[in-house]
């Protein structure tokens, strides 16, 4: 059986079953994670439209290097995670972050084909709300 996905009549069939379009897109819309893919050239081409993102914002970035979606001080960081992911060193980096009263678990994935080429990096960003009276001890 074949891994390649194939379309055919509005939907897309994977190894693992089929999904229409519109089924693909309200899962990606639904997910309680924000997912954000780079190609190979690091080029920022796809993000998940979940509700609660700047969806004007992330548009103005599509199609551009992905070290223009960061401030300057942490470039050099996203350049060293890019590197690891390219070359193989890293097949998935964690950053662990607190953010706006957020827990905040951010995970890069080298995303590769059936022979290992590179494809891109996924990024996908889970958030947990911490309330006022924990602490980090307590979670």
């Amino acid at each position: 059986m074949s891994t390649e996905p194939t379309f055919e009549r509005g939907a897309i069939t994977f190894f693992s079953g089929r999904l229409t379009l519109k089924e693909a897109a309200a899962i990606f819309a639904h997910m309680p994670y924000e997912l954000d893919y780079v190609n190979k050239n690091d080029e920022y081409v796809w993000y998940s439209p979940n509700p609660w993102r700047d969806n004007d914002r992330l548009q103005k970035r599509l199609t551009h290097s992905v070290l223009g979606c960061h401030p300057k001080p942490v470039q050099p960081l996203v350049k060293q995670v890019l590197k690891a992911l390219h070359t193989g060193t890293k097949d998935v980096v964690e950053s662990p972050q607190v953010m706006d009263g957020h827990r905040v678990l951010i995970r890069y994935y080298a995303i590769r084909d059936a022979q290992n080429q590179y494809l891109g990096a996924l990024q996908a960003v889970s958030y947990t709300h911490l309330r006022a009276h924990e602490t980090l001890r307590q979670l």
